[in-house]
């Protein structure tokens, strides 16, 4: 029988409507709940949780993998002791600033409160109820054809998903936004064929389930198991019935048979009936089956059999299909966490999941400690990466106040974007950073001991003079002219740098902090750098904790030289949380930060990880400290410019950083 669409009245061969009674004038039909559209165990008696998996699968080795795996088995194991367990699929869609995006959800349903076993495994879940159930929740008629189904769908969640059921079932990215519906819009249609698993090889590899919905954006799962006792039965009789054949050809099959039935008495694993349907949805009939032909050949090509049996259509979207029988291990094709998605709707766009495309949405609030550290070799898409993330956080938080160290000049041009006052340092102009302001006095000695790299002998007098000293002058005068020798071109009275040290100043709400025309490695810019710091630091411990405080620091490697820097470094770190302080730490020489302690420290107390690409060198210090896979550390040598390794406590995400085009040209220090 052909597809052909018959006229649209209940008398037309092949055809049958049920509804909700949604009113006259829809043709939807009526006199039929909702629970009898919906798959069979998602009625009121069940219970249906949204679950969340952290992990992405790709990206760790093949032990972390296998760990994921068994995991996810023995969830399914324990949740099918009494009842059958439903898994969904559902690829639904997210609107983020004008654009939609698919974003992957899974749910589970049984008769038995799966809390218990939940509360057991590494899975984020939320109990939800039928009204909150996507796709399925929003259908408000069915009218039944031979081999398809047109779904009548409430107007808010149904016009969103007719707008995109082919980008969605292609696998692309759609780019205008969903349009608005009221109750007074007409239903939206959709066109519906539903597909059940018949055969499948014995090579399909784990987390195969994940490519189906390249195509089919539902996958509904039943899982049933096997009583032990018939379980053992069963694979005896396939095992005679197979060598009653007397057969070469399977003789395979039969030894497999062999040591399924041993591994099932020995009770290392269980058998299970399972039934696997797939929903292709579209908004006409031409694509309906366009797509469904795609999908066949995908699965005919993997030796994968699916059927779309005629009149079965609306039973299957319900959850009735061909049961086959499967051991527990095989069911890790059903592995469905590829990758997780950050989706922290009140939080900044980074830019897209490359393996979901879903969008990632971070939010510092939910972090345990607001550190954010971007480690990456030059070229590797830093600065842009840096500059992004700050003025999104600026958007997003308008009254944040904003310091940003910034040795090379970088962000000065970004003054009238950020709505901030540049202080350049190497202006020499009166500025009040005296160290004596700015730190403990034992403090000072240590520092200025530091920068001017003196012996240990003319520490000790340091830290003895300090402490009865009220600035950095007296200082000066009270030492000894061997200890002045040492110390004499760095704060003498005469040098330019003197003069930042004399008058006082107070910061506005945002500065740019500016050591452009200075040059790594000399003292006078590390004495700069961390006074820069200090005074920025003092100024966030005088403001309210209420307000966000955003702190960048540029190349801040060059703290990491000394002992007294990075102890500073490490204590904003720690506390900074406390004040309601986003600290972004930004360099490119990651191997000179994780080669001392305090570096070290600032690693682990760095909830936000973002890793672009590093060099091999850096690679292998960053692995070892991060324990990085070696996937994953092949992926921070191989990046591409933009492409990152995004950490968080949660999170595991390889991450393309989508600046717009005008950011780009804005945030850019790339000649090209």
């Amino acid at each position: 029988m052909k597809n052909q669409e018959p006229a649209l009245n209940s008398a037309s061969a092949g055809v049958r409507i049920v509804g909700t009674g949604v009113g006259a004038g829809t043709g939807t039909g009526a006199g039929i709940s909702r629970g009898s559209v919906i798959p069979s165990l998602l009625v009121k008696d069940h219970y249906i949780y949204e679950i969340k998996s952290f992990s992405n699968f790709y990206m760790h080795n093949e032990d972390r993998q296998q760990q994921l795996i068994v995991r996810f088995l023995q969830f399914i194991n324990s949740s099918t002791v009494l009842y059958p367990l439903q898994i969904i699929l559902y690829k639904d869609i997210l609107e983020y600033e004008q654009r939609i995006y698919p974003v992957l959800r899974v749910f589970v349903a049984s008769r038995e409160d799966l809390e218990p076993v939940l509360m057991n495994t590494e899975y984020k879940y939320r109990q939800v109820n039928i009204n909150e159930l996507p796709f399925f929740s929003s259908i408000r008629g069915v009218r039944e054809y031979a081999t398809y189904l047109r779904l009548f769908m409430s107007n808010a969640e149904g016009a969103s998903t007719a707008k995109n059921a082919e980008s969605l079932a292609e696998g692309t990215l759609p780019t205008t936004s969903t349009p608005t519906y009221t109750t007074s819009t007409p239903m939206t249609m959709l066109y519906a064929r539903v597909y059940t698993l018949t055969g499948l090889p014995s090579t399909l590899y784990p987390a195969w389930i994940y490519q189906l919905l390249q195509y089919c954006p539902i996958i509904m799962l039943k899982v049933t198991r096997v009583e032990y006792a018939t379980a053992v039965s069963s694979i005896l009789r396939l095992a005679g019935m197979l060598k009653a054949t007397q057969s070469r050809k399977l003789e395979l099959k039969i030894m497999k048979a062999e040591q399924l039935r041993e591994a099932l008495i020995r009770q290392e694993t269980a058998l299970f009936k399972v039934a696997l349907n797939a929903v292709v949805l579209a908004n006409d009939l031409k694509e309906l089956n366009n797509t469904g032909k795609r999908f066949k050949r995908n699965m005919k090509a993997q030796m994968v059999k699916f059927i779309a049996y005629p009149f079965k259509q609306l039973a299957m979207l319900q959850g009735e299909g061909k049961e086959l029988y499967i051991e527990l291990g095989s069911l890790a094709i059903a592995y469905p966490f590829i990758s997780s998605d950050m989706l922290e709707l009140e939080g900044v766009m980074l830019g897209e999941n490359i393996i979901t495309k879903a969008p990632v949405i971070w939010d510092y609030r939910v972090r345990d400690n607001y550190n954010i550290l971007i480690l990456a070799t030059s070229g590797a898409g830093k600065s842009v990466t840096a500059k992004l993330l700050l003025t999104r956080l600026l958007e997003r938080y308008p009254n944040a106040y904003t310091y940003v160290i910034d040795p090379q000049g970088e962000y000065e041009r970004l003054q009238r974007l950020l709505g901030a006052e540049t202080i350049r340092l190497t202006e020499y102009q009166e500025l009040g950073l005296d160290p004596f302001n700015l730190f403990d006095k034992t403090e000072v000695a240590d520092l200025i001991a530091d920068i001017a790299e003196v012996p240990d002998t003319v520490r000790k007098e340091l830290r003895v003079v300090a402490p009865t000293c009220s600035n950095i002058f007296e200082l000066m005068n009270k030492v000894s002219d061997n200890t002045f020798m040492y110390i004499r071109d760095l704060l003498q009275e005469e040098s330019p740098l003197s003069i930042v040290f004399k008058g006082s100043s107070r910061l506005a709400e945002r500065n740019i902090i500016s050591l452009k025309g200075t040059y790594a490695g000399e003292a006078k810019v590390t004495m700069l750098l961390v006074l820069a710091l200090a005074r920025a630091w003092k100024e966030i411990n005088s403001l309210p904790v209420a307000i966000p405080k955003i702190l960048v620091i540029d190349e801040g490697w060059m703290l990491f030289t000394m002992p007294s820097t990075a102890r500073f470094v490490n204590l904003i770190a720690r506390v900074g949380r406390k004040l309601n302080v986003i600290f972004m730490f930004i360099t490119q020489r990651p191997e000179d930060v994780i080669a001392n302690e305090y570096g070290r420290a600032l690693l682990d107390n760095a909830d936000t990880k973002i890793l672009l690409r590093n060099n091999e060198l850096a690679t292998a210090r960053i692995g070892e400290a991060l324990q990085l896979s070696r996937e994953e550390q092949n992926m921070l040598i191989n990046f591409i410019r933009g492409e990152a390794l995004m950490l968080t406590r949660e999170y595991r995400l390889r991450v393309q950083i989508k600046p717009s085009e005008e950011e780009l040209r804005l945030f850019s220090t790339s000649p090209v």
